[in-house]
């Protein structure tokens, strides 16, 4: 994903930081992965992975119990599903693969590389100056691909700080959600699904109409491979819900 024009702006702040040698090397990685909003250091977040982790497994378990079912629904929750589990999962291999402490073979390397760089401008530099008439285009070509390998590590390094960033709370997914949509739908499920009586229905109308799109989400995952009146009119209820602020939106 491209950076966006505030994150371009934070490379070309860390650019200005990159050669100055009071900030050591593990220092300005450290920096450079702060969130430029709030100031936050992710790894620190990181320190509790345990709601992660179980978000993954919950995502997991959703995917499997959908399987391979076809239809619309089913094909819309898994690639939902699927999706959030990349996403958390990619989120977790950052910052796994930089260490708590930048002590991961990620971080090393993205250490080893601002050394490197800090010499060879120093180096490069000192070529300039000691350049001749002949050899002074070449000379200046030379630091300005040093110059540009900066630039470039600096926008890895502020795209690296928004991919470990730490999943805000209210966006994981949610173990109650997931229970309570498999416990409605197993009931509906468990009740005639040809010609149902009006109580079933009415409680049918009643779940879509209060049902969150976390719960949702989820009743793919328990509805029966057959179509079933009640789960359909269930969602048909929950889908007219959402038609008012889908509108609202479009405006």
């Amino acid at each position: 994903m491209a950076l966006t024009e505030l994150e371009l702006d934070r490379a070309r702040d860390l650019e200005k930081r990159l050669y100055m040698q009071i900030v050591s090397p593990a220092g300005f990685v450290q920096e450079s992965l702060v969130m430029h909003v709030t100031n936050e250091n992710p790894l620190d977040a990181w320190r509790t992975v345990t709601p992660v982790s179980e978000a993954i497994a919950l995502l997991d378990e959703g995917l499997a119990l959908l399987g391979d079912r076809t239809g619309e629904r089913a094909a819309s929750t898994r690639a939902t599903l699927a999706a959030r589990r990349d996403a958390l999962q990619s989120a977790r291999d950052a910052y796994e693969s930089l260490g708590s402490q930048l002590d991961g073979q990620a971080a090393r390397v993205l250490i080893t590389r601002v050394a490197q760089l800090r010499a060879a401008r120093k180096e490069a530099e000192r070529t300039v100056e000691l350049a001749s008439r002949d050899t002074v285009i070449e000379s200046l070509a030379e630091l300005e691909r040093v110059l540009c390998d900066g630039r470039a590590l600096c926008r890895e390094l502020v795209a690296l700080g928004r991919a470990v960033a730490y999943p805000k709370e209210k966006s994981l997914p949610r173990r109650e959600d997931f229970e309570r949509a498999k416990a409605s739908t197993l009931a509906l499920a468990n009740r005639p699904g040809k010609r149902p009586g009006v109580i079933d229905q009415q409680t049918a109308l009643e779940q879509g109409a209060k049902a969150t799109a976390a719960e949702a989400l989820y009743w793919p995952v328990f509805e029966p491979a057959e179509p079933h009146a009640l789960l359909t009119l269930r969602f048909d209820r929950y889908r007219a819900g959402l038609e008012p602020s889908t509108a609202q939106a479009a405006e």
